[in-house]
């Protein structure tokens, strides 16, 4: 970023850690730790960052300690993979350079053992262009011990919107992807955010190109932007600059699917169904058995990891949806514009979305089969739907065959809803969405938020969140939309959670003062957008009170 873009958006110089710190899939002895190293433009520089870990914000115990370099090479990116730490432990820590202090962090990691109790914050679907991530920072105020991000941390082809960020086209060049992530991890929020929680994450196509797979996506032109794996390569070494994640021994920055486990309470399943096995044909048809979302590795490693799985709750993680959504289309009824702009597309019937697992049905009908041989207490959570839902039934709706799944949606952090982008052109068709979703228990179509997921070894709860874009830096009050919980042991049957406020109000508190270090502030963007509307208020109100001035003179 230039430093005439810098001063336009109000940003003062803020060292060289500017773009602040991280933490990433953390274990039971060991988290990544993450910065950059900037120069007073914003840009990559290198130099030698010193770290240290420490078990309280100010003093305390030194856990660990060492010193990594920043190269131009990596953008400037520092990522250190720190060993040794204490299970089921509180840490901060902080990066050092040239007498310089980042902001200091928060993270912690996982038990190795029996565990009372885990929260997770599910996230997904978070377009910096429209507004302020106030998610997130409902998030970094609450009292969770992990962060699930299902994708589309941040989006890679959008333009419109409330705020301008760099570049202003689609990324397409390594430049570009750098460039957008460094726009995201200046914004306040998802500071905040990566300030206060470790993080594990998987992507989405908006990470790359809208409805990306394998071989190309919608959003990619080989003539206007080049070959599409050059694209891709560049979208997955800036993310694992940006985002990293723990590789698998091939050392394949793309090879993202992965597991982690919180001690012997959950075994979160990260799955790529984006990237790794997509295989599309447009043209093809739906029961095409070559349509597969995992790849044969992927297919392989999934069975074996829930075959070897010892701990009292799966969760398996799938950026699409896995249950089935299609709806009945009569066909004499016309399918409006902005349905099938949304990905829904008529077939045998139906009402498809093809970028979901209803796209993909040989690859959902090997999932429920792998599914019904793992162990009970498996349940899956799900994004980029951009709504809030709960399911219990079979993958494919009415198959007496396969075994009875729950599944739990998460909201967009900030995106176009569903309601917007497909209740808006659905009109009469809108009325055959309820009778043919019999699996649905709950579905929110309309806000955006979080999904908490809070474990027990005997009950696994899921509350959804609505999170407004509210001015506020601090003390951020979520809405309760809805809330379900399994009991262990005793199938997936769901059970709605009464009085959520009461029930959950530890779970979502801030945690005491001193407990946390101070958060970043919102972005300058909105904080002048807030100041804009009091201005225009500030001249509606004067406007009237100088016409009633008039018209009393006018009488007199």
């Amino acid at each position: 970023m230039s430093r005439s873009r810098s001063r336009r958006l109000g940003r003062r110089p803020l060292g060289p850690f500017r773009h602040g710190v991280a933490s990433f899939d953390p274990t039971s002895d060991s988290v990544l730790l993450w910065t950059r190293l900037s120069d007073e433009d914003g840009a990559a520089r290198a130099g030698t960052v010193s770290w240290e870990v420490r078990d309280a914000p100010s003093g305390g115990r030194r856990l660990a300690s060492g010193a990594a370099e920043a190269t131009v090479e990596a953008d400037g990116t520092v990522c250190v993979d720190v060993q040794g730490l204490p299970p089921d432990q509180v840490c901060w820590y902080r990066f050092t350079c040239d007498g310089a202090a980042s902001p200091i962090g928060r993270t912690r990691t996982m038990p190795s053992g029996p565990a009372a109790r885990a929260r997770l914050a599910v996230v997904c679907c978070a377009d910096l262009l429209l507004g302020r991530l106030t998610g997130y920072r409902a998030v970094a105020e609450r009292d969770v011990d992990l962060v699930v991000h299902l994708g589309d941390y941040m989006y890679a082809d959008t333009l419109a919107g409330e705020r301008a960020v760099a570049p202003g086209h689609p990324t397409v060049t390594l430049a570009d992807y750098r460039a957008r992530y460094a726009a995201y991890r200046e914004d306040g929020d998802v500071q905040a955010l990566h300030q206060a929680h470790p993080m594990v994450a998987i992507w989405d196509d908006h990470d790359l190109a809208d409805d990306a797979w394998r071989g190309g996506a919608r959003a990619h032109d080989p003539h206007e932007d080049g070959p599409w794996f050059e694209r891709a390569a560049a979208a997955a070494r800036s993310r694992q600059e940006w985002v990293p994640a723990r590789l698998h021994d091939d050392g394949r920055i793309d090879r993202l699917w992965r597991a982690l486990g919180v001690g012997e309470l959950v075994d979160l399943v990260m799955l790529d169904a984006r990237w790794w096995g997509r295989w599309d044909d447009p043209e093809g048809p739906l029961d095409d058995p070559r349509r597969d979302l995992l790849g044969e590795d992927q297919w392989r490693w999934l069975e074996d990891r829930l075959a070897e799985s010892r701990a009292r709750w799966r969760v398996v993680a799938s950026q699409v949806v896995v249950h089935d959504l299609t709806v009945p289309v009569p066909s004499a009824l016309p399918v409006p514009d902005a349905v099938t702009s949304a990905g829904l597309a008529p077939h045998a019937g139906r009402l498809v979305r093809l970028d979901q697992w209803d796209g993909y049905p040989a690859s959902r009908r090997r999932l429920a089969e792998v599914l019904g041989r793992a162990a009970p207490d498996t349940v899956l959570v799900a994004g980029d739907l951009h709504a809030a839902m709960a399911f219990s039934g079979p993958l494919d709706r009415g198959a007496e065959d396969q075994p009875t799944v729950a599944e739990f949606v998460c909201p967009p952090v900030l995106s176009t809803t569903f309601a917007a982008t497909v209740l808006t052109g659905l009109g009469p068709m809108a009325e055959l969405f309820a009778p043919a979703l019999t699996d649905l228990e709950f579905a929110d179509l309309d806000h955006t938020g979080f999904l908490l997921l809070d474990v027990t070894p005997a009950r696994l709860e899921a509350t959804w969140w609505s999170v407004g874009a509210v001015a506020r830096t601090t003390g951020i009050r979520p809405r309760p939309l809805a809330g379900y919980a399994l009991a262990a042991g005793t199938g997936p049957e769901l059970h709605p959670v009464d009085r959520i406020e009461r029930d959950h109000l530890d779970a979502v508190a801030p945690r005491r003062p001193g407990d946390e270090p101070p958060l970043p502030p919102p972005s300058f963007v909105a904080k002048a957008r807030t100041w804009r509307r009091l201005a225009l208020l500030g001249l509606g109100v004067a406007a009237v009170g100088t016409a009633v001035v008039r018209r009393l003179r006018a009488a007199r």
